[in-house]
């Protein structure tokens, strides 16, 4: 499903959502995993999830897994 498209009514009824890379940060933040970038890595790699570069960086940049 693209994401974009599962959070428009969500969001017209005030909820706040996340997409799955906030999941991991999240998880992360919360102790659940020490780093985001294998999951991405899979997602990506194996799943055929559409991540583009720049999102990629700018989050590995932002948890200092660069």
């Amino acid at each position: 499903m693209d994401e974009q498209l599962g959070r428009e009514t969500p969001q017209r009824l005030g909820l706040v959502c996340i997409g799955v890379v906030g999941v991991l940060i999240e998880a992360k933040h919360s102790g659940h995993i020490e780093t985001v970038k294998p999951a991405l890595d899979r997602l990506r790699d194996e799943a055929g999830f559409y991540l583009s570069t720049t999102l990629y960086r700018r989050v590995l940049d932002d948890e200092n897994e660069l």
